[in-house]
Formats: C-alpha cells, structure tokens, sequence
C-alpha cells in the first residue's frame, strides 16, 4: 500500500518503515534480512511511480464514496509525537512513585515487573506477558464522503457547545471540591461514550449514514456515537490507540486463555467515521494518523516487560526517572481501586506512550504523521488500532469540531453476571456504574436505572446495564456482547421518548442539579482504598466538601497519593498490595533496582 501521489522513492520508504515496525527487540540485522527482499520485489513497481488512486462505490458496493484526498505529511513523526506525550504526563507519576514509596510498609520491591506479572498471573489465571494481538490495516486510511446536511451539521455544533458548557460546569464543581482532574475523556465526560445522550442531530447523522456503515463493516457488532470539539488554543489528544487496559483479562471472564477465544471482549475490527463538522486543514488541529506503524494492541504486561527491560539498560538520570514513573503507573493499572478514573487512564495512556516511543525511535528512520484536508461532511475511514493522534500541533485560534462514528466488529461475551466476574473487573465497572447514575441526574432522571428503562422499556439486569447500553472499550464493552448488536443506536423508539423527555433541557443554560452534585460528590469518594490494612469500598461522604476532605485525611493515616492536575490533586491513601494486615518493616535501603536507595522505614 503506498499514499496516492507521493514520489516512488516515498512509496519504497514507506514499505520500508512497514516492515521495520517490529518489536523493540528486533536487531537492526533482522530487520534488514526480510527488508531487503521486500525491497527488491517491490522496486520495479515503485519505481514506475505512483499513481493518484480515485477511490469510488465500487470498492465497496453500494452507498460508500471514496474521495481521492491525499494523505499529506505532518510536521512530526511518531517517534517525536509520542515521546512528546510520555513527557507531558510522565511528572505526576514520578511524583506518585515517591508517595507511594514512603507509604509502604513492607516489600517495596511490589514495583518490579517481575511481581507486577506474577500478580496479573495471579488475577488474571495465566501469563499475559506475551499477548500481544497483531491486526490487519487493509487499505490503510481513506476519506469518506458522508451524508450532512447543512442545517443538520449547524445543530450538532450547537448541541457539542451546550455539552461543552455542561462539562465546564462539572470541572467547575470537580475544582470546588478539590477532587481534581477534569472532565475531559473520563467517566463524567459528555463527548465521547455519554454523548448520545446529548445529541438527538447526532443520532439523525448516525441514521443518515446507517447505509455507509454497514457496508464498511457487514459483520457490525456495535457502534459508538462521539461529538466533540478540540478548543481553540488547546491541544488535541496525544498518541494513542484504542488498546483496552483490560486486554488479557477476558480469559478469565470467557474462562479460557485469549488465543483460544480471540474474540472474547475483543473486536477484531475498530474503524472510525472522523466526520469534520467544519474545513480542516494543518493549522486547524487534524486528526494525525500514523498510516506505517503496526495496527497492534498489546497487553499492559507485554509493553511494561519490554519498557523495564529497556529502562534498565539507560545509565542517564533520566532513564532512571521514567523507570520510576513507569512503576508507579504499573502499580495504579494493577490496583483500580487507588485512584480515580482519570488518573487511571492516565497510567494507562502514559506507559502506551513510553512503549511507542521506544518502539519507533529505535529505528533508523520516522515514521511519519499524515493528516487529510477535509471540507465539512467528509470523514476520515481509519483504524483505530493504528497509533493517532498528536499534542504537538500548532494551537488554533478556533475550534475543531467532529462528529465521531466508531464501528466494532462482533464479539464474543460471557452470560455471568457481574458478581461472577474478575474482581479487577468489577471494580473498574462498579466505579463507571456509578458515573452514569451522574450523568442520568444531570439529564433530570432519577438514576441510571430510570434512564435505561426508558430507552430499552425494560428493567436493567444484572449482566445489562446502562453501562454495557452506551458500551465502554476499555472494558472490552462493544456492544454485541455475544449477539446481535444491542448497542444504544439500536433503541430508535427508546431514544425518542428520551429526547422529547429532554428537550426543554436543552434550551436552558446548562445547570448541574443539586443532585447531580451531590453524585459527583460520592463518584470521588468511592472504590478507594484507605488505611493500611487494604480495605477498600465506599467511604463516608459529606455534604461540605471541605469538611469531607478534612474528614478524609483523618481516617487514612497512611501517607497520601498525590497528581497534580489543572484544578488541584486527588489525595487518595495508599495501601499494601498485599492486602489485608501488614506488619509495619524498615527496609533501609530501599534498593528496588531503580539507584534510589533511600531508606524507607514505616
């Protein structure tokens, strides 16, 4: 595959960047061995020239419209792009590596890989260090025209901005009660997964476009609705892919090992509908989409074996920084309950893009960002297994608006009810249950059980509930769940009444109600783990946030966890990974392997 129109010599580099994204252990040697053939046998069709390829219906049959626009490329590569990123976030965790050590009791060696895969053996039944899923990209990415009508792309806009409004009104409320964080790609966003509940001209675009779908993707099992705005004078989101942090864990939920049931709480297929809503072009925030690097999703311990390997090679004081950042995100991904959500994506996000980093600036060459010139109404067809995305870009001065079609292919999943599942997955889960209760209140329903009935016209069960309804991928929640799709779109009837309900809502300035305060208020405060003997569950709550947090501080005696954010911190106790009672030791070297030997004594 080479991008339409580029030179011959471009189109031989980029077969040669695609066979050199190998793993970080891949010796230049072996690459070259398979390169060179490839190389050969591709020469002469190289260097004929390329020509521009016109996309059209006939590609695939029936409604779809391939346009031919070139990919063009960025300013960046990937390597640049992700160390970029991994910089950015890497401070808070190194911060979190020192609470964190000070706090532990005993055996603080619970940072090393080696423990840190031993303890997902232990949860997750077997060795997922080696799982990492390899995925096709056939046919690399492509515009798309899509259906948009102009009065129709003018009130997606106008309902983006109202749920920008309203999550400005939840980062207000997340500062006042020095919660941290915001609510930007987390549980409390309205952007991404909850934003169906918020754009009934979203859902008339998803019905317009239901024909194109479905011929993109004929063994559809779920799509995901997203419409949101990068503002102007802010970055976009840095590199990443959609990789689940719960990749490895449905062996234990389909009760056997991965590459048995590779479909189990996975969608071998995730493609995107990236609909601009207004011209894109370079100045303008694009979507950075890195066409040669590998479509791949591998395990947390898979990338943290082959980071601490590489770390522990780096002599500098810097690598010995990322080490300890990298343990200390390790240490978050292994125990969901320590910390919010959005710290919890953070780790993960973070050792992602430390494993990027590693993997494509060990080669000899970039490999580059390509972004398309899009008027409004076209989309970008494009596999969201393929690292995207860059926080490098030059700011806009206004901003970008997309709207977000994100197709699945079906899946395979357990009929067990919740209480049956991986207590790390149900605390991940219990925690985002909590978070739709939230979102309900703001939309004036009593609960997340009220909002579901009306959308389905039945009661929630145990094995289907609001959250598996809006489908969420990091926990491996696409929305077939084993049958036919039983996403949110499907329930046209269910989504009516639900928008006719919220209406007048919708031309009111956004407010959050007094109860959906009070549930953000409890959302913070639950499924944290505080004291030293490891308990973890819900905590008292107060109505004063000041006297909660005052209140909070007295009963975890244990030192506090601490990330600095755009508000304030999250305090969060930190506890032995062990669990249960501990016997208070001095380790007086603390020597984990990382050259800080400081004494840590309890």
């Amino acid at each position: 595959r080479t991008h339409s129109g580029e030179s011959s010599a471009h189109c031989c580099g980029a077969l040669l960047q695609r066979k050199g994204s190998h793993m970080i252990t891949s010796s230049y040697y072996r690459l070259a061995h398979g390169v060179v053939a490839v190389f050969l046998f591709s020469l002469a069709r190289c260097g004929a020239g390329s020509t521009t390829k016109t996309w059209n219906g006939d590609d695939i049959a029936g409604a779809a419209t391939f346009l031919p626009i070139n990919g063009q490329r960025s300013r960046t590569d990937l390597c640049s792009a992700a160390k970029a990123y991994a910089d950015k976030l890497e401070p808070r965790f190194v911060r979190a590596y020192r609470d964190l050590k000070k706090s532990f009791l005993k055996n603080t060696k619970l940072f090393g890989v080696a423990e840190f895969a031993g303890a997902i053996q232990e949860k997750y039944g077997y060795d997922v260090s080696n799982l990492r899923f390899q995925l096709d990209n056939h046919g690399g990415t492509r515009v798309v025209q899509m259906r948009l009508p102009e009065k129709l792309r003018l009130q997606i806009i106008r309902e983006i901005d109202w749920m920008k409004k309203l999550e400005g009104e939840i980062d207000e409320f997340l500062s006042s009660i020095e919660a941290g964080g915001s609510a930007y790609y987390n549980p409390l966003s309205l952007e991404f997964n909850n934003a169906i509940l918020f754009t009934p001209s979203g859902f008339e675009f998803y019905q317009k476009n239901l024909g194109i779908i479905t011929q993109l993707m004929p063994e559809l099992g779920g799509v995901v609705l997203n419409a949101f705005v990068v503002p102007a004078n802010e970055s976009s989101y840095g590199v990443h892919n959609a990789r689940s942090w719960a990749v490895g864990l449905s062996g234990s939920v389909c009760n056997s090992r991965p590459e048995a049931s590779p479909t189990c709480m996975f969608a071998a297929q995730q493609r995107s509908l990236h609909t601009a809503l207004e011209d894109v072009t370079y100045d303008h925030q694009p979507l950075i989409v890195y066409e040669d690097a590998d479509a791949e999703v591998p395990s947390q311990a898979y990338m943290d074996k082959r980071l601490d390997h590489y770390f522990r090679q780096q002599k500098k004081k810097d690598g010995r920084r990322t080490l300890r950042a990298l343990r200390a995100a390790r240490y978050i991904l292994l125990y969901p309950a320590l910390v919010d959500e959005s710290v919890f994506l953070s780790a993960a996000q973070f050792s992602f893009a430390r494993y990027i980093e590693v993997k494509y600036c060990s080669l000899p060459w970039p490999v580059p960002g390509m972004y398309w010139k899009l008027q409004s109404g076209q989309a970008l067809f494009f596999n969201n297994y393929v690292p995207h995305g860059d926080s490098t870009l030059p700011k806009s001065s206004r901003p970008r608006y997309t709207i977000d079609l994100r197709i699945l292919s079906k899946d395979e999943y357990t009929s067990n009810s919740m209480d049956e599942m991986p207590e790390h997955f149900q605390l991940r889960y219990r925690s985002i249950l909590k978070s739709k209760d939230c979102i309900a209140k703001m939309l004036h329903y009593k609960g997340h059980d009220e909002l579901m009935e009306t959308i389905t016209g039945g009661k929630r069960e145990s094995n289907f509930t609001l959250v598996h309804l809006l489908t969420n991928i990091g926990l491996g929640l696409h929305g077939s769940y084993g049958k036919d799709r039983q996403d949110i779109l499907t329930f046209e009837e269910g989504l009516r009444s639900h928008f006719e309900r919220t209406k007048s809502l919708r031309g009111m300035a956004p407010r959050l109600t007094p109860e959906a305060k009070q549930c953000i208020l409890e959302y913070t405060q639950e499924f944290s783990c505080y004291g030293v003997s490891g308990v973890c569950g819900v905590r008292p709550t107060s109505n004063k946030a000041t006297e909660n947090r005052k209140q909070q501080e007295e009963r975890a005696k244990a030192s506090k966890l601490s990330f600095d954010s755009s508000h304030s911190s999250n305090d969060v106790s930190s506890t032995s990974a062990q669990g249960g009672d501990v016997n208070p030791t001095c380790n007086n070297r603390g020597d984990d392997g990382d050259g800080d030997d400081t004494a840590v004594c309890a």
